[in-house]
């Protein structure tokens, strides 16, 4: 799940609705994962690696969680998914969930890794942003030298129009205001209301068009 026009985060979103349904085995180990750790996914995927077909599970949380001794839960969910994966296949008149691509014995190189809702979500807020409401803020921000705002997924720069100012946005405490009033715009984009204020600082810079144009020759794709 890396962009909000993937399958995975728009199936995400429905679930987040309360309007989806995990098929089994998915729905059982996901009620594993509940009961024995302290992790409420959202949802859950099974897939594999086009390159190489490994196959791996992906566990969607809501929010950036740090989950500790991250290792040896992926390792315990792994060898929990794996034994279910197996054990449902085998049982006669159910659909095959382990496939010629994904077969008992590749199923052992499973890979178990975590994705976070609120990465895309914060991704698809940014992109949702009217153009005119961007061009208001830049007018607006002229009082603080702001020069140019450029989006690309969550991500977000601010471009002072001189070094001069970019550095004295450090002292006067410019960047604060800068950042709360383009706060005000993503959190209307915000549909599920899971974008906090600290995750939206941790995707904005701030740098110089003086700097910029020297180092770049005004070519915007290096912010990219």
């Amino acid at each position: 799940m890396v962009y909000h026009f993937d399958k995975e985060y728009l199936i995400s979103k429905q679930f987040k609705k309360g309007e989806g349904t995990l098929k089994p085995p998915l729905d059982e180990i996901l009620n594993w994962i509940k009961l024995n750790y302290d992790i409420k996914p959202i949802t859950l995927f099974f897939n594999r690696i086009i390159h190489n077909k490994r196959p791996y599970l992906e566990i969607i949380l809501d929010q950036y969680f740090k989950i500790e001794n991250s290792q040896d839960i992926e390792n315990e969910i792994s060898k929990k998914f794996i034994s279910i994966a197996k054990e449902y296949s085998m049982v006669k008149g159910r659909t095959r969930f382990l496939d010629k691509d994904t077969n008992e014995s590749n199923i052992e190189n499973l890979i178990v890794r975590f994705g976070y809702f609120i990465k895309i979500a914060m991704s698809e807020a940014v992109t949702n942003i009217p153009k005119d409401e961007i061009e208001e803020l830049k007018k607006y921000l002229k009082i603080f030298n702001i020069y140019e705002i450029l989006s690309y997924s969550s991500h977000t720069t601010f471009f002072f129009d001189t070094n001069q100012n970019f550095l004295l946005s450090i002292e006067n405490g410019s960047r604060e205001s800068i950042i709360e009033e383009y706060f005000k715009l993503v959190k209307r984009q915000d549909k599920f209301n899971c974008i906090k204020y600290e995750y939206l600082l941790n995707e904005i810079r701030f740098e110089s068009k003086e700097k910029f144009d020297n180092m770049n020759s005004s070519i915007y794709y290096f912010y990219r």
